[in-house]
C-alpha cells in the first residue's frame, strides 16, 4: 500500500488475518492455537524492479499447513502440505527456518534484533514471537525491503522432529 500518513509519503505491507471466533473466545484460547499450531509466518518484500511478493506460510499438525506466496498478483506457489525444517539457537529462538513450499524453498532469517521477548513470555510452550526477512532461495531480483513475523512454538518444533 501507499499513501500520506501524517504527512508523510508511506509505502508498505499491510496485513489482515479475518477470522470468527465465539464470543466469549480470544484467540489463545483455541486449539490451532493451544497444539496446531507451529509456526506462523507471514512476510512481504520489495525489490528493485519495482516487484513485490508476499507469502503466508503456515507449519501445523494433523494437516494444518497451508502455504501461498504471491508475487504482485500472481500466485508463484500454493500448497496445503508445507514442509519446514527449524533451526535453533541455544535459548530455542529459530535463527533460521527453511520451507518447502510446493517444490519451491524459502528461506527465514530471524535476527536478535528482532526478538520479542517480553510478548513471547507472555505465552506457553516456548513461544517465540520475532521479526525477520524470509525470501526465496535463489532469488535475483535486489532485495530494497523485507519484513516478516514468525511466530513459532519451539516446544512443538522439537516434538514433532523439525529441527534442522
Amino acid at each position: 500500500m501507499s499513501g500520506i500518513f501524517q504527512g508523510r509519503a508511506v509505502t508498505g505491507a499491510l496485513w489482515l488475518d479475518n477470522t470468527y471466533w465465539t464470543h466469549g473466545l480470544e484467540w489463545k484460547e483455541y486449539g490451532y492455537f493451544n497444539d496446531l499450531q507451529i509456526a506462523w509466518t507471514v512476510f512481504a518484500n520489495s525489490f528493485a524492479d519495482g516487484s513485490f511478493e508476499w507469502g503466508h506460510l503456515v507449519m501445523g499438525r494433523d494437516g494444518f499447513t497451508p502455504a501461498i506466496v504471491v508475487d504482485a498478483d500472481s500466485i508463484v506457489a500454493m500448497t496445503t502440505t508445507l514442509d519446514a525444517k527449524f533451526g535453533l539457537d541455544d535459548g530455542a529462538w529459530p535463527e533460521s527456518v527453511t520451507y518447502d513450499v510446493a517444490g519451491s524453498s524459502y528461506e527465514f532469517v530471524g535476527l536478535p534484533t528482532g526478538r520479542m521477548t517480553q510478548f513471547s513470555a507472555s505465552r506457553w510452550a516456548n513461544y517465540r514471537a520475532q521479526y525477520g526477512r524470509v525470501q526465496r532461495v535463489g532469488e535475483t531480483r535486489g532485495l530494497v525491503d523485507g519484513f516478516t513475523w514468525l511466530e513459532a512454538f519451539a516446544d512443538r518444533i522439537a516434538a514433532d522432529g523439525l529441527e534442522a
